[in-house]
């Protein structure tokens, strides 16, 4: 999340992890890892990046909000914007 994501949508809605050219197999098998310990639902997306597919985690709703409670301490403080914490505010539950 410090490096390869980002907070999306209108007022933040979903979370996106690129995962850059990793396998679609790998991709899947990290959002079977984070649901199956975590509990959190995501889906794929995928985009042409050149000739090469690109695939991205999308976290939406109350997932969302439960993958920002589980990273935040883990995020550099200048860097927690990139989640949802603005200026050391709370998430927005």
């Amino acid at each position: 999340m410090m490096d390869d994501g980002t907070l999306e949508g209108e007022r933040a809605q979903r979370i996106i992890i690129c995962t850059g050219f990793i396998e679609l197999s790998e991709v899947n098998r990290l959002r079977f890892i984070i649901f199956n310990k975590y509990n959190i639902s995501s889906y794929v997306k995928s985009f042409q990046n050149g000739n090469n597919l690109v695939y991205s985690i999308v976290i939406l709703g109350e997932n969302r909000k439960r993958f920002q409670l589980l990273i935040n301490s883990y995020i550099v403080s200048s860097l927690l914007y990139r989640i949802g914490f603005n200026k050391g505010l709370k998430i927005k539950m």
